[in-house]
């Protein structure tokens, strides 16, 4: 394991390509280590990220509510009637995906839930 840039300069790893693609070919590395330190031993031995770390990223989630309320006072209660409607628009946003790289790389786990209507009241007196 390294623990820090300096160090992988100074220490050269101890596996060799085969070794390491035949294993699982994961790099378990402490904070600090940097993206170019790490290109520089792995690229010349034959691997590569797939993807860069910050350059894809989902869209952006958008849900837009709705809530009427009504009070109406009879003598000396006060009666409250709402409805709430969640996701007016009924989007369909990707909450959760695989981010493992493989076949099912960037499919939906989870997505927005849809239309949803609530009514309730509240009664004070």
């Amino acid at each position: 394991m390294f623990r820090t840039p300096e160090r992988i300069e100074r220490q050269a790893p101890t596996w060799n390509t085969h070794e390491a693609q035949s294993a699982t070919g994961v790099l378990k590395a402490e904070a600090g280590l940097s993206l170019r330190d790490l290109n520089r031993l792995f690229l010349p031995r034959g691997f590569y990220e797939p993807v860069a770390p910050g350059t894809q990223f989902d869209d952006r989630l958008n849900q837009v509510d709705f809530r009427v309320t009504k009070t109406v006072r009879v003598n000396r209660f006060r009666i409250r009637g709402t409805a709430d409607v969640y996701n007016l628009l009924n989007a369909s946003n990707v909450i959760n995906m695989n981010v493992t790289y493989g076949p099912s790389w960037k499919d939906a786990i989870q997505i927005l839930s849809g239309r949803l209507l609530r009514v309730g009241a509240q009664f004070d007196f």
